[in-house]
């Protein structure tokens, strides 16, 4: 008997047949085969973005004297194109001669309405802060990308001498959303 790698006549059509059919069926069954890959990522694999990122207080400083308001509004920008996690304050109380009182810092979400953020006292930025001291501080309510957060600045006290309190808001990039990493 010769073997032959193929079968000959009748049993040969049937068995191409058969072989396209089953080609066929896995090519146009099989999710892989029509299912764009664009947008997916499988294994290890990460999609890391490019952007900038910041924030910056509007006014910068705010000031208590004689008949001023006790608490002093201050709105944070965001200014990048990538989310924020967190931000660091660097708050500076000041004055020309001696004064006194205690400062605080609160954040809120949506804008102070009579001096609460929805209806409570906001989130704390750090503790109370003294005249003459520099404190850094890092929070994690931050403005939402292209949008802002409400601080509301409180003083204790109001006196003769004009107390200064001065914001700077920084960020690194480890406060920054994190880029998606997608494993299945």
């Amino acid at each position: 008997m010769i073997r032959r790698p193929w079968p000959s006549g009748r049993k040969a059509r049937t068995t191409a047949a058969s072989a396209a059919v089953v080609l066929l069926l896995t090519t146009v069954c099989s999710p892989a085969a029509w299912a764009s890959n664009r947008g997916q990522v499988s294994g290890a694999e990460s999609f890391t973005g490019t952007g900038t990122w910041g924030a910056a207080p509007n006014p910068t400083s705010v000031s208590w004297a004689t008949g001023s308001n006790l608490h002093q509004p201050v709105t944070v920008n965001d200014t990048g194109t990538i989310a924020l996690k967190a931000m660091t304050y660097k708050v500076v109380v000041s004055n020309s001669l001696l004064g006194g009182g205690t400062y605080t810092l609160a954040a809120c979400t949506v804008p102070w309405a009579n001096n609460l953020c929805n209806g409570g006292p906001g989130a704390a930025i750090g503790t109370a802060y003294g005249v003459g001291s520099t404190t850094t501080v890092t929070s994690t309510v931050v403005p939402p990308l292209n949008g802002s957060i409400y601080l509301q600045a409180t003083a204790s006290t109001t006196g003769v001498f004009q107390i200064t309190m001065t914001l700077t808001v920084s960020v690194s990039a480890t406060q920054t959303r994190t880029p998606i990493t997608t494993q299945q």
